[in-house]
């Protein structure tokens, strides 16, 4: 299994540990867009963007601007803590949309690792697939994530 996202023929993933794979779903989610938020906010610098995300818990946690499970506190507080995530929504939380899972079929295949066919569906839309690397920062949240699931029932203490 694989963490991974599409935006307009660019792609990242990132193959899960067996622990990752414990996180529940929706931390999952959300966790990958953060990692939108790291690797695509220099590639819209100054341009209107709109959030998009077939989970309707990470839509909500963005749309209300709260999160209620410590995991989900956690991957929003990080979100919230990074400077790209002030560049991306410097006034507040930036309008949130969501469609149904089906519909995303170029997310999936990324978040699968069906490369190739991520390549093939590009391809029919006039596009070449594009791989950027995976945030740095994924494995370190996902093992604190994973530590917190285990241990706590507490934030970390630098949030």
């Amino acid at each position: 299994p694989y963490l991974g996202v599409y935006a307009h023929g660019h792609f990242w993933s990132y193959a899960l540990s067996r622990e990752h794979c414990e996180l529940p779903m929706p931390v999952l989610e959300f966790r990958a867009l953060l990692g939108n938020v790291l690797v695509f906010t220099p590639l819209v610098a100054g341009a209107q963007v709109r959030l998009a995300t077939d989970s309707l818990t990470t839509a909500d946690v963005l749309a209300s601007d709260s999160a209620r499970s410590l995991l989900m506190q956690i991957v929003h507080l990080r979100l919230l803590a990074l400077s790209e995530w002030r560049t991306f929504a410097p006034v507040g939380p930036p309008p949130v949309g969501f469609f149904y899972p089906e519909s995303n079929v170029m997310a999936d295949a990324a978040s699968r690792g069906y490369f190739e066919l991520l390549s093939r569906l590009c391809a029919q839309l006039g596009l070449r697939a594009h791989r950027l690397e995976a945030p740095q920062a994924l494995r370190a949240l996902l093992d604190e994530l994973v530590t917190a699931m285990r241990d706590g029932d507490a934030l970390p203490a630098e949030l």
